[in-house]
């Protein structure tokens, strides 16, 4: 069978294959359409958001370390990581 897709979906694929996910561009499409017919939704990882990943990959910033983003989002009064970094203010 042969199946046309768009450049955009093509990359996707090979960029599962390159990154380790899968072991061929079939077992990207295998994995796409069982998930689509709904016998995927069975583990764990079949709720993980690849392509939030896929893009956290390509966009993120390795320089920035987490520590860094806490101290700068702890700022923002009422938020999450003010509440976490309080709370471990003598552990940092």
């Amino acid at each position: 069978m042969e199946i046309a897709i768009s450049d955009d979906l093509r990359e996707f694929v090979r960029e599962q294959v390159a990154g380790g996910r899968f072991p061929s561009e079939d077992a990207v499409v295998e994995a796409a359409l069982e998930r689509l017919r709904g016998r995927g939704a069975t583990s764990p990882d079949d709720w993980i958001d690849d392509e939030f990943l896929a893009y956290c990959a390509v966009e993120g910033d390795d320089r920035v370390a987490l520590d860094d983003v806490l101290r700068g989002t702890a700022k923002i009064a009422g938020s999450m990581a003010h509440a976490i970094i309080e709370d471990r203010a003598d552990r940092i």
